[in-house]
């Protein structure tokens, strides 16, 4: 799996996990979805010479969601660390490949309001 980030000039910036098909990205988010639907997010990316590890705890309620092993584009991280403000309001979703285009994954057949991460941190492990 992989950690994309996205930088948009008139929205907010997005993180995903890139899953191998739809199939699998949207089994993991359902219960994902269902259990924080509108919960507040913290993520730490921890990163290694080799693959990145993405924790995000919930705000609310101190639960953690963890991705382990992720590849990761180190200009990508970069810019969202020169860009992005922490506080500033960023969407989590999951994500898979189609083709040429990255697609968020769906839960119950409908688009899901992506998981809200409020503050972050990146650092090496």
């Amino acid at each position: 799996m992989e950690l994309l980030i996205k930088l948009y000039k008139d929205k907010a910036p997005r993180m995903g996990v890139v899953y191998p098909n739809s199939w699998q990205a949207e089994k993991a988010f359902q219960p994902i979805m269902d259990k924080h639907k509108g919960d507040e997010f913290r993520a730490q990316i921890e990163l290694s010479k080799l693959d990145a590890r993405l924790t995000l705890t919930s705000v609310q309620d101190g639960s953690r969601i963890k991705y382990d092993r992720l590849r990761y584009h180190i200009e990508q991280l970069r810019r969202f660390r020169d860009l992005v403000q922490p506080g500033t309001r960023t969407e989590f979703v999951h994500v898979y490949r189609q083709v040429d285009q990255v697609l968020i994954a769906k839960v119950r057949f409908k688009n899901p309001v992506p998981l809200v991460v409020t503050q972050w941190e990146i650092y090496n492990r």
